[in-house]
């Protein structure tokens, strides 16, 4: 009677912490699940923002980034009271066509505004999942 009186409680907390690992293995398993779910489907919404080639893309914002430094030294040169050689820079872009090829890759490569409107939503919406119910799963559980 003194070893059923002993033995079954400690049988119980035994059984217990092994049940316990098991539910936080099956949960950490079911969040790594849900993690790879959720980040497939946000990789999957994201390209529908740039539904146009990435080389276009990446092709303009090179444009774009030399019409900038190329304003920003006119820009500069016109306010110390140089001489207008920044001017020169800006028009020999303007005469090579740079400002116009690099507008019309962003518009083959870009949705236009309101079309963007639904890939920007789901997009986002993908994100704050990820952000919130996700992160916050993974990090209760011991996930990276």
């Amino acid at each position: 009677m003194t070893a059923a009186a002993f033995g079954v409680p400690l049988a119980l907390v035994v059984l217990n912490r092994g049940g316990m690992a098991q539910t936080e293995a099956v949960d950490a398993r079911a969040g790594r699940r849900l993690a790879a779910r959720a980040v497939g489907d946000f990789a999957a919404s994201v390209p529908r923002l740039i539904p146009g080639p990435r080389e276009g893309l990446d092709e303009a914002a090179t444009g774009l980034l030399a019409w900038e430094r190329a304003a920003q030294e006119a820009i500069r040169d016109r306010e110390s009271g140089q001489n207008d050689t920044g001017l020169t820079g800006l028009r020999q872009l303007l005469e090579e066509g740079t400002l116009q090829r690099a507008l019309e890759g962003f518009r083959t490569a870009v949705r236009p505004g309101r079309q963007a409107v639904p890939a920007v939503a789901e997009v986002s919406a993908h994100w704050s999942f990820l952000n919130t119910a996700v992160r916050s799963r993974l990090l209760e559980t011991g996930g990276p």
